[in-house]
């Protein structure tokens, strides 16, 4: 593969990632609170991080060798440099400029088309990003750059050791499951290119010290409670089936143009392998496509549930995408046609997902921003989300939705990523707290006279219309009275409870 491409290429792909990077960010433009799960607890671990630095012998302590630092890096540049309610269109902008950056990167390097690169851009609105798993989506830029060093001459040089082991501990210290998919394409690209046993004694000397310390170091999560079985929710028939295979691939949105566009993008990728079927073993590049088929392999045999991770599978399938798109050789078309075709499909998912992201805080986020404003600087808040799912976007949007109480006003939760064992920012001390264990997954199961006691406050996601009846079954006093997200005052306030140590909760 070309690595030097002409200057008349280079600025048509700047062209082509800008379409990109401008596409990819319209949709958080254009609201205040992105419908992302775990968004606000991510932004919250930034605010501790903040908080332990400030008083390093206080309530939290800093991890600084856990593998779950990828979002960190991304999200405390702009909690330094912006307002706080800025901060959640600001980081889905910029993990979306990394994404499609990353990709057309790639494509760069390799290459590859760079209205493909438009095309792969898109994965970015997966599951992924729905839930919130900002760490993975932070580490996507460093397996790429990793992805592409493999291949080089300088890795089998005495010189490339250093950059292997670099490379390494990045991988690892931006998410372990990135760690682990880098150490699996090189043993995909060892056994594609049979490269010598000098070559591969010399990668693997130079990786080996951040494995071991990998194998130490979840040795020890269990012994914190960080465990949980493994579980199968769907068997291998459904996995296969294509609409759970678009559902992987995209699946944020519900009733949407997602469909259509995978369409687009494997059509795409159908003409090009047909066009160009005698010439695919010089047009096609196996080095991204062995990754690609072993991602889509991972989500037809691992756990939908494991080591507290949910969607273990289903996450690999829209990076493989992205990488499988650029591997295939481009359709024989006009240039000018395959433009519009990149550029159609793009205009075309996320204008959409503007569409559906404005109608979502509209409706479904109504009355949330007033609530949290009228939340006293530091309160004791309780969440209790009886919305559960929502009409438009796919999953639990509102599963950690109270935590914006704590990334805006400083509050304290029932629930905090502080309380898991790997994250980069946690509880210096653990105990049992005096609520309802799980109250962020099941609202329905708080017990007014035990749990409202640990907090002042109480945030409360309820149908339309359900509201006006919730004082009278609940000791609650009515703060804000309009839209679906409200803020009630609770009646039996009691002292803040100790640090709490939870049965752990799935986590990205």
């Amino acid at each position: 593969m070309s690595d030097t491409p002409s200057s008349s290429s280079l600025r048509t792909r700047l062209l082509l990632l800008l379409l990109s990077v401008c596409g990819v960010a319209l949709p958080s433009l254009a609201v205040t609170i992105p419908p992302l799960c775990d968004l606000p607890q991510h932004l919250g671990q930034v605010r501790l991080l903040m908080e332990a630095l400030h008083d390093p012998s206080g309530t939290y302590r800093i991890q600084p060798l856990t593998p779950y630092w990828g979002s960190n890096v991304v999200l405390l540049p702009l909690w330094l440099t912006l307002p706080v309610r800025w901060l959640g269109s600001a980081s889905v902008l910029a993990l979306g400029a990394l994404f499609a950056a990353a990709v057309h990167w790639l494509a760069w390097r390799r290459n590859r088309s760079p209205e493909a690169a438009v095309l792969g851009s898109l994965f970015f609105f997966s599951q992924v990003l729905y839930w919130g798993f900002t760490p993975l989506l932070a580490g996507w830029p460093v397996y790429v750059v990793w992805l592409h060093f493999i291949q080089s001459p300088r890795a089998t040089t005495p010189r490339g050791v250093l950059p292997f082991l670099l490379g390494a501990a990045l991988l690892y210290w931006f998410h372990a499951l990135w760690f682990a998919m880098g150490m699996f394409t090189l043993a995909l690209n060892w056994a594609r290119t049979r490269p010598g046993w000098k070559t591969v004694l010399l990668q693997g000397s130079a990786v080996t010290p951040v494995g071991l310390f990998a194998l130490w170091w979840f040795s020890q999560l269990s012994k914190r409670g960080f465990t949980s079985p493994i579980f199968y929710e769907r068997d291998f028939w459904v996995r296969i089936s294509p609409v759970r295979f678009v559902s992987a691939a995209f699946g944020g949105m519900r009733d949407s143009v997602e469909g259509p566009v995978f369409i687009l993008i494997v059509l795409w990728m159908g003409l090009g392998l047909w066009q160009h079927r005698k010439e695919l073993r010089r047009l096609v590049d196996w080095a991204l496509v062995v990754p690609g088929l072993f991602m889509l392999a991972l989500s037809l045999v691992l756990p939908d549930l494991a080591q507290n991770t949910i969607l273990m599978a289903e996450r690999w399938v829209p990076f493989a995408m992205a990488l499988l798109v650029l591997a295939v050789p481009a359709p024989r078309l006009p240039v000018q046609a395959l433009r519009v075709w990149a550029a159609a499909a793009m205009l075309l998912l996320t204008g959409f997902t503007t569409l559906v992201w404005r109608a979502f805080e509209e409706q479904d986020l109504s009355g949330l921003e007033a609530a949290v404003d009228a939340v006293p600087e530091g309160a004791r808040v309780l969440g209790l989300d009886y919305l559960r799912g929502s009409r438009i976007i796919e999953g639990r949007p509102f599963l950690q939705t109270f935590a914006w109480t704590y990334v805006w006003r400083g509050a304290s939760n029932n629930f905090s990523f502080s309380w898991f064992a790997p994250s980069p920012v946690v509880l210096r001390r653990l105990r049992a707290p005096p609520w309802t264990q799980g109250l962020e997954w099941n609202a329905r199961a708080v017990r007014p006279e035990r749990d409202f006691r640990s907090f002042e406050y109480a945030l409360v996601g309820l149908p339309d219309g359900d509201h006006e009846g919730l004082p009278q079954h609940l000791p609650l006093e009515p703060v804000t009275h309009e839209g679906r997200w409200r803020l009630y005052r609770t009646a039996l306030p009691a002292p803040p409870p100790a640090p709490a140590q939870v049965a752990p909760t799935p986590k990205p």
